[in-house]
């Protein structure tokens, strides 16, 4: 399929960037956050990918940029997953959750202690960022509780008033998360900790798979249903209204085009993916289409969302690679364990249709603590800001550990004319 595409001017790239061009062919140090196809560059019709991999962020939600951190996934521009979240070994272990969840909060206070530090949680009100306060209220000594923070705003109240009302307010200090930016002076301060990855921990891509669950098949195998997997992401893909996005003619945007499109993109896409739960041989475990997305999530997705801090409060300053090193090792879910136990109970983490299921023994562990029965039984899941989808400005690049670097706002221009899926 040639695609016909409305061509605008092309900015210039600066001479920097041109200059590490022709020194080197790849661009491992560069990656774009938010991809969108801005009007004032070219789009590149005939190379198709190039507008494949701008519509990741519509079939995978929450990051536009993607990683592979065990296998291959090529992306434009020949970047390679953060090695301060390698995947660990992939083992099946006997520890319980509250186990590793009391060992978690135990290791980050007496890192906190040990480093003069303080220990900031970023709470949404959800059940993730909930479970990791918790784990901290339960293990670290009640008179020491004035080491803790909660970094939070009126939305996180609004979703679990009875919490707040009962562990925090006049319990705990609170920042407002409105206004709170990742500065160098804070991280000198305190060790931050928030809710993510653990969507992908405890029952990964829910709105994505909707479709199978409903129709009671999440866990049937992905390798002879990939029709199930496909069908709700070609239909994403169909709305008119991300075509625009993409800047493509009206005459472009016949039912006939944006079907064909949409059935190639999401073709690819699916392609590359499951070739990848198999390169990695993991496809005699990782058999059912829930598993399926539960990898999509572990192994594409896992490093945005441990960073997302970095990318919703952004102060602009340099933060120096060992501060970045020191964010990481206390990422409160970045650890094996849990990674493992994700892993060995992959085959329960989404047992039923009744979404007030989901996530059934993060919400005992809370409730243990809080005795909070409605919350227990009948929260759900409630979508919150998507790890990299806030920054969409295409003028405002990073480099591999977040950095801002402003001189090389076009660099992607190049690389994804090159793109060859």
């Amino acid at each position: 399929m040639k695609l016909q595409i409305v061509k605008f001017q092309n900015s210039p790239l600066p001479k920097s960037v041109k200059d590490k061009f022709a020194k080197s062919n790849t661009v491992s140090n560069f990656l774009s956050i938010g991809y969108d196809l801005p009007l004032s560059r070219s789009v590149y019709p005939e190379n198709p990918y190039s507008l494949y991999w701008g519509q990741i962020y519509k079939l995978m939600q929450g990051i536009s940029d993607w990683r592979a951190r065990s296998g291959t996934f090529n992306n434009p521009w020949n970047a390679p997953s953060n090695p301060l979240y390698a995947m660990p070994e992939l083992k099946f272990i006997d520890d319980k959750l509250e186990d590793i969840y009391d060992s978690r909060a135990t290791e980050l206070y007496n890192e906190a202690k040990n480093s003069n530090k303080k220990l900031a949680v970023m709470w949404s009100g959800g059940i993730d960022s909930t479970s990791v306060l918790v784990s901290l209220l339960k293990n670290i000594p009640n008179n020491e509780h004035d080491m803790i923070e909660v970094i939070c705003n009126t939305d996180s109240i609004f979703e679990h008033p009875e919490f707040f009302m009962k562990f925090i307010y006049r319990k705990l200090a609170i920042r407002s998360s409105v206004f709170f930016l990742v500065t160098n002076e804070f991280l000198d301060q305190y060790i931050l900790l928030h809710g993510d990855p653990a969507d992908c921990l405890f029952g990964p891509s829910i709105s994505r798979m909707k479709m199978a669950i409903r129709q009671g098949v999440h866990h049937e195998s992905w390798q002879k249903n990939m029709d199930l997997i496909k069908k709700p992401l070609i239909q994403i893909l169909e709305n008119k209204t991300n075509f625009y996005k993409i800047s493509l003619p009206e005459n472009y945007l016949s039912d006939k085009h944006i079907s064909e499109f949409s059935k190639n993109c999401v073709d690819w896409f699916c392609e590359k993916l499951s070739n990848n739960i198999i390169e990695n041989k993991h496809n005699d475990y990782l058999t059912s289409i829930a598993d399926w997305y539960w990898w999509t999530y572990f192994n594409f997705k896992w490093e945005f969302s441990c960073q997302r801090p970095f990318l919703y409060n952004n102060s602009g300053e340099h933060i120096s690679f060992e501060k970045q090193k020191f964010f990481s090792k206390n990422t409160f879910f970045n650890t094996d364990k849990f990674q493992q136990w994700s892993y060995t109970n992959l085959k329960s983490l989404i047992p039923t249709a009744d979404m007030t299921k989901h996530k059934s023994l993060v919400k005992k562990y809370i409730f243990d603590y809080s005795k909070m029965t409605e919350y227990y039984k009948y929260k759900n899941k409630i979508a919150g800001q998507q790890p990299a989808l806030k920054i969409t400005q295409p003028d405002l690049l990073f480099d591999q550990y977040w950095q801002p670097n402003h001189d090389v706002d076009n660099f992607y221009d190049k690389m994804l004319s090159e793109y060859k899926g």
